[in-house]
């Protein structure tokens, strides 16, 4: 098993990084993760996932390195780091770290804990005192099945009733200031 590459752009030109990872010889098994720090601050730390490819968004211009780790059924792992530059050219909307007011990044994850139960997680840079609501959809609805409302903590747990296509949007709000992102469907079966 060998990272063959790690492809790294800035998707809408506005501080949306992409990551993926190709591997030599992919399989059902493997699990992809990533860092993103800048300056040695760590940005965003991602947990193993099914897909070989995540996003997560960049504070200012200036340059990321990116390590990526991928892992198969085996718990054997490998990793490998790149750089990202987001510059004027490549991330135009991106505020260069001069002209940078705080701002919330947020990006939804999800994991199974056992059958029915899920774990979901904002991960992102937000202060203690930010405040989140999660809305669990069933997929092709416009309604949530389920609201878990402010203030509600960075980590929410779950126990679905019925088997499904779900995704889950997190919100988060420091004062005047909300941000509110969605995860990808996954699959809920007993």
């Amino acid at each position: 098993m060998e990272i063959k590459e790690i492809e790294l752009f800035d998707l809408y030109g506005n501080g949306t990084l992409v990551m993926k990872t190709n591997v030599d010889a992919p399989t059902s098994a493997m699990r992809y993760a990533w860092y993103v720090k800048k300056d040695s601050k760590l940005i965003m730390k991602g947990v193993y996932q099914k897909e070989p490819f995540t996003a997560c968004q960049l504070e200012s211009r200036g340059l990321y390195t990116v390590k990526a780790f991928v892992r198969n059924g085996k718990e054997e792992k490998v990793e490998q780091t790149a750089t990202f530059r987001a510059t004027a050219k490549t991330s135009p909307a991106l505020a260069s770290a001069a002209q940078q007011t705080p701002s919330l990044t947020l990006t939804p994850k999800y994991e199974q804990i056992s059958g029915a139960f899920w774990q979901f997680r904002a991960e992102g840079a937000f202060p203690e005192n930010a405040e989140f609501a999660w809305y669990l959809f069933r997929e092709g609805e416009e309604q949530p099945v389920h609201r878990e409302m402010y203030p509600s903590a960075p980590e929410y747990t779950h126990k679905f009733e019925e088997p499904g296509r779900y995704h889950v949007k997190v919100f988060v709000k420091l004062g005047a200031q909300k941000k509110s992102a969605d995860s990808a469907c996954f699959e809920v079966a007993f």
